[in-house]
């Protein structure tokens, strides 16, 4: 049995939606869908999603979606441990000196990016940590609840690139790997090397 999955694009000009279908053979591309956004403001972006998810009839499991990189900030860290439990307590206080806004204003998420022994000078977890406040998190859920779209997922539109490039390119390359996403009003950057994002 597959499952219908929607990728959601929230652009500066247009809203688009991918359809895939994930069975046992894989990842099955079904569909790509655009409308423009005519309008400015929370309820007329919510009104063109919905507009695009009714006219095209999706009616997906599951829909995914993104922050814009332009809405928050990724930083490599290398923690002194290797408990993901303890990296998970210890992020906010480890992110504090690097924005400009109290840690209790943003959102800290992350993924480890390998794996290090927790001894010695160079030890530790490396982990690539994603941080957006909590403000603008709140208005992209917003737009979302006003299409009655229930995201399952809300990632990071530069991470994704990396997600999509290791999810068709199994074996990490010999040389490093730009990807690059040119929107209307904003570009993104994810630099691959090795495996990993950089």
């Amino acid at each position: 049995m597959s499952r219908k999955v929607v990728g959601l694009d929230i652009g500066t000009h247009s809203v688009k939606a991918v359809l895939v279908k994930e069975t046992f053979r894989g990842i099955e591309l079904d569909g790509y869908y655009e409308k423009p956004i005519l309008e400015e403001g929370p309820e007329h972006l919510s009104s063109q999603i919905r507009s695009l998810f009714r006219d095209n009839h999706l009616r997906p499991d599951t829909v995914v979606t993104a922050v814009p990189g332009n809405r928050l900030s990724i930083h490599h860290l290398t923690l002194p441990f290797t408990d993901l439990r303890k990296v998970s307590q210890i992020l906010p206080f480890e992110i504090e000196p690097l924005i400009p806004f109290p840690v209790e204003e943003v959102i800290v998420d992350h993924f480890p990016t390998g794996r290090m022994n927790g001894n010695g000078p160079n030890g530790g977890q490396p982990v690539c940590t994603g941080i957006v406040r909590k403000e603008d998190l709140q208005q992209r859920l917003q737009i979302l609840r006003g299409a009655a779209i229930d995201a399952k997922i809300i990632d990071a539109d530069s991470i994704d690139l990396f997600y999509a490039f290791v999810h068709f390119f199994k074996e990490p390359l010999d040389t490093p790997v730009a990807l690059i996403d040119i929107g209307a009003s904003k570009t993104n950057l994810c630099i691959v090397s090795g495996g990993k994002p950089k």
